[in-house]
This record gives C-alpha cells, structure tokens and sequence, in this order.
C-alpha cells in the first residue's frame, strides 16, 4: 500500500478528497487518513516530528509497501513548477534517493530546521531528510519517493498562504500521483520474475509437507530439501519435481535407520538433477529505464580532464555532487535488481591507502596463466552488463557504477611496482571495460601504458564487441603485451543469463578484428553452464568458434566450471532474488562453491576433449588443475 506524507494539511487536502479518505481516530500523535488501498499521513513541521510520525506509522501498519512524500518546497535560484528529488542535503549528512523513472525534472534538496537561504541553488523544505532517514529502516531507498513543488523563492519576502499552497497542490495532483504510481509499478515490474518463482515455490513446498507422513524430516533435511525446491521453482521442472515428491511420499517406511537414510539421498539425488539441469527462462528484468541518467561527482574531482571529458560526453544525463562515493554506492537499502535496470555512474579518486592500494592480488578461483605476480586492478567498481551468475551481485550492495578518475595515481603507483619485477595484471576484473570505452576510454590507456612498459603483461577480459576500442586502435601501435580475452558462452548462456552482453557472433567477430590490428586473443570458455545437453551444446559452441577465429590466432584458452566464493553467493542470492543460476544446489569446497566434482569432471573432460580438437592441449588452462 501507498503512503503520502505530507507535513500540512493545506499540502493533504487534495489527496484527502481524490481518495475520499478518512481520519484514523485512533492514531494518537499524527493526523492518519485512510481511502481505498492508499494512505495519508499528516505529520506536522519539522524533520524530527516528520521522523516519529513515519515511524510509528509504519510500526503499526505492516502493508505498507511505498512511501511518497509529496509537498511544497522553497527554492534558491531559478526554480518553479515540480520535481523529483534525487539528493537531500541537511546538516547531519547527505542522503541520495534513487530515481530509475521520471516524467519530472530533477532537483536536490536541503531540509532545514528554519527556512532560511541555504547557500547553494536548489529546493529547502523542513521534512524531506526525517522522512528519509526515519523511512530506511523499514524499506529500500527504491520504495520511497519524494515529490516538491516550488511554492515560493525563499529570498522573497512574501510568503504564500495556506489557500495558495493548496490550489498549488491541486494544480500539481495529478502529476505527482502518475509519477508515484509510475515510479512503484517499474520496482513491482523488476520484482515479476521472483513473484512468479516464489508462487512455483510455495506450490512445491506445499507437496513437501506430505512427505512427513512416512518419512519425518530431521531440521537439517529439511532445509536441505527447500534449498533444492528453490532451484527448481527457477526452472520448467516444476511438475518433475511433484512427481518424485509423489513417488517418494508413497514409498512405505523402511524401519531401519540406514535404509530411510539412503532412500531418502536418492530421492535428494533425484531433485538435484531437476535443478542443476532444469530449463531455466533466466529472470531478466522487464523495467528498463536506459543507463547513466544520473552521474554524481565526487568532491575533488570535478576539475580532473577525464571527469570534464566523460560529463561532455553524457551531456544529457543530470550531475549531482557528493562528498564521497560511498554516500551513494555503500549506502545500505539498496535494490540491487532495479538499479541493474538504470545503474548511475560514479566518478571518484580511489585514495592510495584505500582497500590495499591500487592493485591487489589475483584471487584463488581466477586463472594466472602461468603467471607468478598475477594482479588484478579495479579503476572500475561494477559492469554495465546483467550476467545472472555474476560475483559482483555478492561483491557490492548496489548495481550502480564506480569509476576512479585519478588514472594517472594508478598507473605511476604500478610502474613504481614494475622497477622491481614484471607484473601480469587483469584490468577488466570487476567490470567489462571495454563495454564502457566510448565513455571512459581506459582500454586505450592501458595499451599506451604497456607500450611503455614491456615487463607488464595486461589481460583485457570483456563480453562485448568491442566496437568503441577497437575503432580508437586503428592505426596505433598495438602493445605485444596486451591480451584481449573474451568470454565464450554458448548462444543459450547468453540469451538466458548474460543479458544485455554482445552475441556470440559479435565476440567472435571482434576476435577476428582484433586480430587483424595485430592484438594477441584468448578464448574464455569460463565460467562453464552446467545444464541439459552440455556436451552436445559445447561441442557446437567449439565448431562455431574455430568457423570463425583460426585456432592458430589463440594465444591460448581458459576452462572452467561457474564456481564462487561462499560469502559472495550468499549475498548474490539475497540480491538477486529469485535467480535460476545461483540458486543450483551447489557444494562448498575450500571456501568455494560450485557444481558437485562428478560435474566438474565430467564437464572439464567435455571441455579439454573438444578443445583439443582445435588448439594443443599445452595452451588450455583450467581452473580445477
């Protein structure tokens, strides 16, 4: 359900009869009103009344699902009409609402305890930042929404009354309800997908508890068992899935401990097939609002050349400024799934001392090729594509974008590194850089570096065409020290989970021109899919790659089964939702989860087998060596 808050009753009054609502009488502090599935809650001046009032209003209604505040506002500077406010500024800090759709113009905001000039051009209100602050507690910053109208210049001596603030509020009504209603309906529509797998679930979790009439679950069993049904509620295997439930609930009790045991792993067995092999539709978002509508500055680099370059480029999209970027991308709440949708960039300086400095070792699930000093470099937090099994879902809270801007820190700080020793460094390690080379150019950069250092092995690693790098190589130097990697999925991988991402017949087609301008190339065949039919669907993947890239241009190749770290699948799962890929009934090893070994055997040797066919078994790497 939807709650307005409103701070007076002037700013109410013509929701209060849109809605034909009611007084609450028993709402003891603040006015509450009620209509048909909406409310309205009147919570008098000032952040900390606005605070208690949302408070106690959503600790007493638990159906309260959206938030909007809607309202007057003064304005310093040229402001009138409505907006959308997409930062709010007060003395205790600066908070930033996403906005991923809006009919409206943008606007920051600063909430005051008096209204007064505030410095800065923008719009002051009294409520906005209580609001905020009070409301993520109890929902993402996604369900809330906050909606102003220029009421008044708050230079101007003359005030408006309460009369005019209410024909304002009318003449606005409209709008302000499509862009709420908007604004709620394209987070419902991210979350389609998990509602459809959680009805799948519920069903299957319903068949389960008929299971206990002959054979009792111990607590551990059954939660190993709804581990599975939700892997299966991800696929078409639902109907399976009742049937072995069906034919295990009538088997009669055994009596024996070892017996029920081993009758009851089979049936475990049974399941797990249905879900490692299910046939998953992926759980693509349908909300898609475009990328960059909004880049925000981080204070310090708003004067660095690239930052000037990039916002030129982006010319249309709103800059807002922030103090630091982790007010944006740290921030708790955050709905990972809606702002994959419509992610923000970020440009910031990554301090030295930060995090380990400006690279850090390579991590024992990725591949070293041989390489002894295997680093990995992050001038890019998060990617621009929607790969369902991707770590960075566990890595971050958010699907926003980082880019450090203080590239010449990093590069002077690795070639200091390099007078003592050569380095083999991945730079596309948490992002596809490449995907975001007409914007930020970094791939480039990095070949002009390695021209100059020649002790520095570079992997570029992407899934895109490349079109904007490869463009701006023409006819430059090309670094023999450069690898341009790409992975390599099969058309079905693609469709389903790496949404977004360019096709196979794109990648393949960048391999060959990459290779025409004299770059080395590497085929990723990792992370590998398990799925129905894997040996027949990698086999044909391997003769479309080798139709189209001689084997001969490979420096080498990667394989590799979908494997991740135990914390970040924890947290990938709790921010994707219901997503097909990670919810596999996956086994931890070392730290690390992935498909159970007779899998990971059978689809190495699947692997090795086919690409030996093209490529000596010398240049193929794998991950489970």
């Amino acid at each position: 359900m939807i709650l307005y808050v409103c701070a007076l009753y002037c700013e109410a009054k013509p929701y209060i009869l849109k809605y034909d609502m009611k007084r609450v009488a028993d709402f003891r502090h603040y006015q509450l009103f009620e209509g048909d599935d909406v409310r309205l809650l009147l919570t008098g001046v000032g952040a900390f009344s606005a605070a208690c009032a949302l408070t106690e209003a959503l600790s007493t209604y638990h159906d309260i699902d959206f938030v909007a505040n809607v309202g007057s506002a003064g304005a310093v500077g040229d402001y009138s009409g409505l907006y959308r406010i997409d930062a709010i500024r007060g003395d205790a800090g600066d908070v930033f609402p996403d906005v991923y759709v809006s009919k409206l113009r943008s606007a920051s905001l600063k909430t005051v305890a008096k209204q007064s000039l505030s410095g800065e051009d923008g719009l002051v209100d009294m409520e906005a930042l209580g609001i905020y602050m009070a409301g993520k507690h109890f929902l993402r910053s996604s369900d809330m929404v906050f909606v102003k109208f220029v009421s008044d210049n708050v230079a101007d001596d003359v005030k408006p009354d309460a009369k005019e603030i209410e024909r304002l509020s009318g003449l606005y009504l409209e709008d302000v309800i499509r862009e709420v209603i908007d604004s709620r309906a394209y987070v419902d529509a991210v979350g389609s997908a998990d509602r459809q797998a959680l009805e799948v679930f519920d069903k299957l979790k319903n068949c389960a508890q008929g299971l206990t009439l002959n054979h009792p679950l111990s607590q551990s069993m059954e939660r190993e068992l709804m581990a599975v049904l939700r892997g299966i509620a991800c696929t078409g295997r639902a109907e399976d899935a009742v049937s072995v439930m069906d034919e295990y609930a009538a088997l009669p009790a055994v009596g024996t401990k070892n017996a029920d045991r081993k009758n009851y792993a089979h049936f475990l067995d049974s399941l797990k097939k249905l879900a490692y092999a299910g046939d998953e539709k992926g759980a693509i978002n349908e909300a898609h609002a475009g990328a960059f509508t909004r880049i925000y500055v981080e204070k310090g680099v708003e004067d660095i050349e690239l930052t000037r370059k990039i916002t030129e480029k982006l010319k249309n999209s709103r800059v807002v400024g922030i103090t630091n970027y982790k007010e944006v991308f740290n921030r708790s709440g955050q709905n990972y799934r809606a702002q994959k949708t419509s992610p923000s960039l970020i440009l910031a300086k990554k301090p030295a001392a930060e995090e380990g400095g400006y690279m850090y070792r390579g991590a024992p699930v990725c591949q070293d090729f041989g390489n002894a000093n295997f680093y990995y470099v992050s001038m890019i937090k998060n990617c621009v594509f929607d790969c369902e099994y991707c770590y960075l879902a566990g890595m971050y809270p958010g699907a926003n974008i980082v880019a450090f801007v203080n590239v010449n820190d990093y590069f002077d700080a690795i070639a200091g590194e390099l007078l003592e020793k050569e380095l083999y460094l991945c730079v596309s390690f948490d992002t596809d850089m490449l995907a975001l080379e007409s914007i930020l150019g970094y791939g480039k950069m990095w070949c002009e570096f390695a021209t100059c250092h020649p002790n520095c092995k570079v992997e570029i690693r992407t899934k895109s065409n490349a079109a904007a790098f490869l463009k701006s190589m023409e006819g430059e130097n090309i670094p023999d020290n450069v690898i341009l990697a790409w992975t390599l999925s099969p058309t079905r991988v693609i469709d389903r989970y790496e949404h977004h991402t360019a096709s196979l017949e794109a990648r393949l087609a960048a391999m060959r021109r990459a290779h025409e301008l004299g770059f080395k190339i590497r085929a990723c065949f990792d992370p590998a899919m398990y799925m129905e039919g894997f040996e027949g669907i990698y086999e044909e993947l391997m003769s479309r790659v080798f139709e189209a890239v001689k084997p001969e241009w490979l420096e080498d190749a990667s394989i590799g089964a979908f494997r991740m770290g135990r914390d970040y699948l924890k947290n990938a799962r709790q921010n994707r939702g219901m997503c097909a890929p990670l919810l596999k009934p996956y086994e931890l090893k070392d730290g690390v989860y992935s498909y159970p070994e007779e899998v990971i055997h059978f689809m190495t040797d699947v692997l090795r087998r086919e690409l030996t066919k093209y490529i000596d078994e010398g240049k193929i790497f794998s991950w489970e060596e």
